[in-house]
């Protein structure tokens, strides 16, 4: 067998060669980015932080990127807010010389990001009384705990079947207020079922689990 011969020109291109591939540094993985309303990018990264974020975005569906100047933020940073919306971004880390440090992350557009809708509340307990505020009827009573999140206190609808029936809005209370009772909502054996949900104006979140209510003597 006959070994290759390198000449010292060729040599020193391998050696080279062989230096810069002892000084690459393995790119850490992808940073998972998000939409996040109103007009946010977001991301999940769990590993040791970058010197900061580098968010490159592209005007033109992913043919050509641009790294604006400002278009940076903190390695500890979970979030960007660009100056537009409707743009493809991708974000990757970056050590303190400017050298990329992690895959690039997915693409994301801000303005793909559903706005926040209510929260649905959570029936924890209710039951009834017998002749408890009047004589010959039940009243009922409920406990929810309710979420407002980015929604300001409101109002609850509460919302009551009898007997199978259809149901009705029963009552409205506030919306921090966390229980209410239903008086006089029977005069003989009943079951009854309840459903609630947060208003805001002409805003409205979604029902609650059913919660069952026997009325028994």
């Amino acid at each position: 067998m006959t070994l290759p011969k390198f000449n010292r020109r060729g040599w020193l291109a391998l050696w080279a060669q062989s230096r810069r591939r002892s000084r690459q540094i393995p790119l850490l993985p992808a940073p998972v980015l998000r939409p996040a309303y109103p007009g946010l990018l977001q991301w999940d990264w769990t590993l040791a932080n970058p010197y900061r974020w580098n968010v490159w975005l592209s005007g033109d569906g992913g043919a050509s990127w641009l790294f604006v100047e400002d278009y940076w933020t903190a390695g500890a940073n979970r979030q960007f807010a660009p100056d537009g919306g409707h743009e493809l971004y991708f974000i990757v880390g970056v050590d303190g010389f400017g050298r990329e440090i992690t895959e690039h992350s997915n693409l994301a557009r801000p303005d793909d990001a559903a706005p926040p809708t209510p929260n649905a509340p959570v029936i924890t307990d209710g039951g009834y009384s017998w002749e408890g505020t009047e004589p010959g009827w039940f009243d009922a009573w409920l406990v929810w705990t309710f979420d407002h999140g980015s929604y300001p206190v409101a109002q609850m609808e509460i919302h009551q079947s009898v007997d199978g029936g259809p149901y009705y809005l029963a009552a409205v209370v506030g919306s921090d207020a966390g229980e209410a009772t239903l008086t006089q909502v029977a005069d003989t054996e009943t079951t009854l079922r309840y459903q609630v949900r947060y208003r805001n104006g002409a805003e409205y979140g979604p029902f609650s689990d059913v919660w069952v209510v026997d009325c028994l003597f």
